[in-house]
């Protein structure tokens, strides 16, 4: 009799460890998930911000290099005006 409430209860107590293990798991599984989605979410806004800083900042090496190209392509032609004008 003895030996059957001891049975009895090694079983109780295995399933409630068990239980306890499964909830402790689906717990940490769900904070870790949380945690992982939050720091994507962060990483997605720092990579958007910094194509949108790039995209600017090459827009703007652009427009440099356009007017320095066109102050050097007018200087040559007037040196070629000259040149002729000279010969």
């Amino acid at each position: 009799m003895i030996s059957f409430i001891k049975k009895g209860l090694t079983i109780k107590i295995l399933v409630i460890l068990v239980s306890i293990l499964i909830l402790s798991f689906a717990g940490l599984s769900f904070f870790t998930v949380n945690v992982q989605t939050s720091l994507l979410g962060d990483v997605v806004a720092k990579v958007d911000s910094m194509l949108k800083n790039t995209g600017t900042k090459t827009e703007q090496q652009f427009a440099s290099l356009e007017s320095d190209l066109t102050t050097s392509l007018d200087n040559m032609k007037q040196q070629v005006v000259s040149n002729i004008s000279d010969s």
